[in-house]
């Protein structure tokens, strides 16, 4: 029997917005940050997560280092023309870690 995880974690997503143009694509490329904690008074960095952005048509994937940082260059993002809103959804897993996900992490915005 696989013991279940436990303990919580949080994450800071940085930025909250990108901007995409008004033709639907994004505009050169941009430096996303997750920083992993756990969900406690300490707040400790967690290495090793696997942290995944999903959405605007990409699909990205990076491990925190020891910090608790995952850095992303995000590039390529596009919306459908009918579309002028949308969301990069992040999903975070770790060892002994129950799993995170926040589906309205990054909202993607039409000019």
């Amino acid at each position: 029997m696989i013991p279940q995880a436990n303990k919580m974690m949080n994450a800071q997503i940085s930025p909250g917005v990108i901007e995409i143009q008004e033709d639907g694509t994004q505009n050169g490329s941009l430096l996303v940050t997750v920083n992993v904690t756990t969900k406690d008074d300490r707040a400790d960095p967690i290495a090793d997560a696997t942290v995944s952005l999903v959405g605007g048509g990409k699909a990205f994937s990076q491990t925190t280092d020891s910090s608790g940082t995952a850095s992303f260059t995000v590039s390529g993002l596009s919306l459908d023309s009918n579309i002028n809103e949308a969301y990069l959804k992040v999903t975070i897993s770790a060892s002994g870690f129950e799993d995170y996900t926040k589906d309205q992490a990054i909202l993607l915005y039409r000019l």
